[in-house]
């Protein structure tokens, strides 16, 4: 059952999966916000049926809140998200994941995310020496 869950593990940021229980079937994601508010963000869509993703949505739907678990796959620095989500992703032989790319954004090439992630590790890395 997906629950509001307030440990110190889920206030990082990282990789997660919201999965179903009865058919193991699940959606991989990353953030760079606190698990518990990506969780929230993605519970409070699910419940009002406006979710991005028709798949999971339509899932939800069908089996039901108490048949979602959301887990922590990974714990990851903010600059590298994406880049773990892409492993998890390529793992993932049954998602609900609509994108096959760790984009957030379906419509986005792979070279495209792959600058993206470069210009937002060097600013994450320049902010960073301002707080060193």
């Amino acid at each position: 059952m997906i629950q509001n869950i307030y440990m110190e593990e889920f206030k990082q940021t990282g990789v997660y999966e919201i999965k179903n229980i009865v058919n193991n079937k699940r959606y991989v994601g990353s953030t760079t916000m606190s698990f518990t508010k990506r969780l929230d963000h993605h519970r409070c869509l699910l419940r009002n049926g406006t979710h991005k993703n028709a798949h999971l949505q339509r899932a939800w739907n069908m089996y039901g809140e108490d048949n979602f678990e959301f887990n922590i796959l990974e714990v990851v620095d903010v600059c590298c998200t994406l880049e773990i989500e892409q492993i998890y992703l390529d793992a993932c032989e049954d998602c609900y994941n609509i994108n096959p790319l760790a984009s957030g954004t379906p419509n986005l090439s792979k070279e495209t995310i792959e600058k993206r992630s470069k210009s937002f590790t060097i600013f994450i890395q320049e902010a960073m020496g301002y707080y060193h």
